[in-house]
């Protein structure tokens, strides 16, 4: 307003001066009517024509302010949606499973055998194994006639499995040769066993890559080797065998026990099938449209309706995809904890265990907290935890922190009878520890139709992660 008041009276001003200084005229001469519009007018108009000016240079930037607004919105809501976008797409990575079709496992029994034991599931087939029977030897060798059992349980229960790759987990004290070798000829004595409608393949053993949790090496395999249809985890170990029973322990091994367990021995066997695999041929199918089971994966038709089973006979492959879904394995969270516990371990377990639940999809993780969608938090559905914090008077620390974590979730379960401590049931079973436990996690949660939790402690390393029933 002010603004106005000066331009119109400066315009006054200057136009007065100028009719005053610069134009020499005889003003008697005008009338008075003369005098005002020449006075008065040239200055409002002068005025009315600034204010014109300035009212089309205001709205000329109001319109262009007004496009800055709405292209710089425009650009927020797209970034917002490329976020949104890249948040979805980061968890679909970080919510993908693995699904495990039989579990076979034997092992020694600890120094609380488990109660469970006679109420597996089908295809989670358990037996436990006396030390005594064990040969003599390092522990594939006192474990022959226990891997080639098993080997010829798994062939006979499903006879497809033999042209299924053996992904073993090394042993860190024998030559790596020397393991796939025995490993090998003992999977091809269980394999002559068995009565095929084909020619026997020759068992491939290799080592499982990698290190940590079991699924999240299983998953590199499958998402390095497109064209393997599925695999088989084994893992054999004894430390019994490396033991004297005679003999007293000495107060480190007494201490290392505690957290351990005692020296014990596990042979385990996972089967995991690729998601989405193609269905079957039917015997009609394959006879009109066979497939060369020695040709590249690269020059194969994966539209095919077996294209990507492999090796595997037609004949074989109806049974393998009718084995059941029994659990589906998300991607484990791991954490560096301290050992023994202090009291950074509660923090560091409850993030471990936050993460693991959204990589399970067990607790909703939305974008914003608008979309955040309360039937989806779903952890309190979570019926077992397997675990190996330490015996009773050692992996109280471990346990509590657990038990809070999972309690933070509501979830309900009790720490000590809904669950499953290896070391107690199961004692040290070395480098099969890691498969032992997941065999356990799958095989409650088959028993259970319900989510469970398998925490994993070795060493200064804390892994966490989720097995859910197949139709969660």
């Amino acid at each position: 307003m002010w603004r106005i008041i000066a331009v119109f009276a400066a315009l006054f001003i200057g136009w007065w001066l100028v009719l005053w200084g610069l134009l020499p005229a005889s003003w008697n001469r005008l009338t008075l009517g003369a005098l005002l519009i020449i006075y008065l007018v040239p200055p409002l108009l002068a005025g009315l024509g600034w204010l014109a000016w300035r009212g089309k240079q205001a709205k000329r930037d109001a319109a262009a302010q007004a496009a800055a607004e709405r292209q710089a919105e425009d650009e927020r809501q797209a970034k917002r949606a490329a976020a949104r976008e890249q948040h979805l797409s980061d968890l679909a990575q970080r919510q993908q499973t693995i699904t495990c079709r039989m579990v076979l496992a034997r092992a020694t029994s600890g120094r609380a055998p488990a109660a469970w034991l006679g109420e597996e599931p089908d295809f989670c087939l358990w037996q436990t194994i006396e030390p005594r029977t064990l040969l003599p030897g390092g522990p594939l060798e006192s474990l022959a006639d226990e891997i080639t059992s098993l080997l010829t349980q798994l062939y006979d229960t499903a006879p497809g499995t033999g042209w299924l790759p053996l992904f073993l987990l090394a042993l860190p004290n024998e030559a790596g040769q020397t393991q796939l070798n025995h490993i090998g000829e003992l999977a091809a004595q269980a394999m002559s066993g068995i009565s095929v409608d084909a020619a026997l393949p020759t068992p491939t053993v290799r080592f499982l890559p990698g290190s940590g949790a079991i699924a999240e090496r299983v998953q590199q395999v499958l998402l390095q080797e497109p064209a393997l249809p599925g695999l088989i985890v084994l893992a054999a170990d004894a430390p019994v065998s490396q033991t004297d029973p005679d003999d007293e322990p000495d107060a480190e091994s007494r201490a290392r026990r505690a957290w351990s367990g005692e020296p014990g021995a596990a042979v385990v066997a996972l089967v995991f099938l690729r998601d989405g695999l193609a269905e079957p041929l039917t015997s009609e199918l394959a006879k009109t449209n066979p497939a060369d089971p020695y040709q590249p994966y690269w020059e194969k038709d994966l539209n095919r309706p077996n294209g990507d089973w492999g090796t595997i006979p037609n004949a074989y492959q109806p049974a393998l995809a009718s084995l059941p879904c029994l659990a589906r394995l998300s991607m484990p969270v791991g954490r560096d904890t301290p050992h023994p516990p202090d009291i950074k371990l509660n923090a560091l377990i409850q993030a471990a265990l936050d993460n693991a639940l959204v990589n399970a999809a067990l607790v909703d993780y939305p974008f914003s907290e608008e979309e955040r969608d309360p039937a989806k938090d779903q952890a309190a559905s979570i019926a077992w935890l397997v675990h190996n914090s330490g015996d009773a008077h050692v992996g109280g620390t471990r346990l509590a922190a657990l038990s809070n974590a999972l309690s933070n979730h509501q979830t309900a379960i009790n720490p000590i009878d809904q669950a499953s401590n290896l070391v107690r049931e199961w004692g040290d079973t070395g480098h099969s520890t890691p498969a032992l436990a997941t065999a356990l996690a799958i095989t409650h949660c088959a028993r259970l139709s319900a989510p469970v939790v398998l925490s994993h402690f070795e060493s200064n390393h804390l892994s966490i992660g989720v097995a859910t029933p197949a139709t969660a």
